[in-house]
């Protein structure tokens, strides 16, 4: 099962970690979302997921 990672730069990281807005996009497709904020970059986030079905 491929690993998608994205980063991208936020700026308000305490409203993009409690956002349900990942579930609702990726819900269907993806298992184990998991998200990150950068150790020294804190406007730095991140985001992986495992998707079945790449189609």
């Amino acid at each position: 099962m491929p690993r998608i990672i994205s980063t991208h730069e936020v700026d308000d990281v305490a409203h993009w970690l409690a956002s349900p807005k990942r579930e609702e996009l990726f819900g269907g497709v993806a298992e184990n979302i998991r998200t990150f904020v950068h150790p020294t970059e804190p406007n730095q986030v991140g985001l992986t997921m495992d998707i079945a079905d790449m189609g």
